[in-house]
């Protein structure tokens, strides 16, 4: 049954009163490969930060803590599509710490950014 670990308790993805999903909104998506994006531009911007690019680095950052609170947001409230059918058990732990530590490391970076900015006695 989908929805159900393989102990036969039911999972937060889906419950009977919520129809079941079998993948993310167009929306989720997007908003998903959006932040994927601009990590990978921030990466790069971190490796080659200059005096000409750390506004520009800075704005980024800013743009991935907003969409970042707007996808835990969104994610806290909506469906997910349940795990493939015969998963292991532990994948299935593995794939949601995983998760939940890169939605910490994502969040969170920007964050520590803002703070290393505000308490930094030297120009960036």
């Amino acid at each position: 049954m989908p929805g159900t670990r393989p102990e036969g308790k039911p999972s937060r993805t889906q419950t009977a009163a919520t129809p079941p999903v079998s993948s993310f909104s167009p929306g989720m998506k997007g908003l998903h490969w959006t932040v994927a994006l601009l990590m990978l531009i921030m990466l790069y911007g971190g490796f080659t930060l200059g005096k000409e690019t750390a506004t520009l680095h800075f704005g980024t950052g800013l743009v991935v803590l907003v969409l970042m609170v707007i996808w835990l947001a969104v994610r806290a409230n909506t469906v997910r599509p349940p795990y493939p059918t015969g998963m292991k058990h532990w994948h299935i732990v593995a794939a949601k710490l995983t998760h939940r530590g890169l939605y910490a490391c994502v969040t969170l970076q920007p964050i520590f950014g803002l703070v290393m900015v505000a308490t930094s006695k030297h120009e960036p």
